[in-house]
């Protein structure tokens, strides 16, 4: 209850020095300097729709919407707590570069208590007339669960402002999460996106038509990781695709043999793919 408390407080005290603000206000220029360099891509546009309109979208816009739709985009890093608290430090220092005078935020650092800067964020974010925020919250795969004791799991609940208003996003490889609109990304269902990422990623003209080329891709069954995978070590190793077709086949073979915890057909691609590049 105290620590409620202090949320209301402080939610009044920015509330008080946001009076009169304008949606404009709240903005903030985007940023991609905290996410990972996707250096290779291939969009996949049923699952981009059904993501835009998850998030409010209709038909008169276009399928994925643009940065501008929003006043401001926070990327944050859920791999663990420690992660997601660094991840909030920067926003609440992208904040405080445009609205210092607005907010509690102007001597946010490392030395400030974490939870207090999360606290602040998540009240900013909760501001009147402060809706059109986007946060992505990206690696949530060891959530906190109930009966279970790793300490390394965590809440989200306790990192998502409270307020009905901005708009989430929430990436994750865990099938127990389980908030909000769920949107499962599937294999690859054309043999030409799956012929995409292996020539984009191994930079090998052709392969687009090559008969080699579109038997291996319809090995590796449309599973993005180990098409990579494939398509790194072809970028790395002059080796033929159908020599790389061979040596995948005997791969599988081997771990059919060697491995029978692998259950899943998907776990026992990747590993066939990532057994080829550590063993040539």
């Amino acid at each position: 209850e105290g620590k409620d408390k202090a949320m209301n407080r402080l939610r009044e005290e920015i509330d008080k020095a946001s009076k009169g603000f304008k949606r404009e206000d709240f903005s903030v220029p985007f940023s991609l300097s905290n996410v990972s360099d996707v250096e290779h891509f291939v969009a996949r546009k049923t699952e981009l729709i059904e993501i835009d309109k998850a998030l409010g979208g209709d038909g008169s816009r276009r399928a994925v919407r643009h940065k501008d739709s929003y006043s401001a985009i926070f990327w944050l890093n859920i791999k663990d707590e420690d992660s997601l608290k660094q991840s909030f430090i920067k926003v609440a220092k992208q904040i405080s570069r445009e609205h210092s005078s607005a907010l509690r935020l102007s001597n946010v650092d490392t030395n400030k208590k974490l939870d207090e800067v999360v606290d602040t964020v998540k009240a900013w974010l909760s501001l009147p007339n402060n809706t059109r925020w986007l946060m992505i919250y990206d690696n949530y795969d060891n959530p906190k669960l109930p009966g279970k004791t790793d300490l390394a799991a965590v809440d989200i609940r306790m990192f998502i402002p409270e307020s009905y208003q901005g708009s989430i996003i929430i990436t994750t490889r865990s099938p127990q999460v389980r908030i909000g609109h769920l949107i499962h990304i599937r294999k690859l269902g054309d043999v030409r996106d799956s012929l995409e990422i292996l020539s984009t990623v191994s930079r090998r003209e052709g392969l687009r038509s090559d008969p080699d080329a579109i038997m291996l891709a319809k090995e590796l069954d449309g599973l993005p990781l180990a098409l990579a995978t494939a398509g790194a070590y072809l970028d790395q190793v002059a080796v033929s695709l159908s020599d790389y077709l061979r040596l995948y086949q005997q791969s599988w073979v081997q771990l059919q043999e060697s491995s029978p915890e692998l259950d899943s057909y998907e776990d026992r691609t990747l590993y066939s793919t990532w057994q080829i590049s550590f063993d040539h």
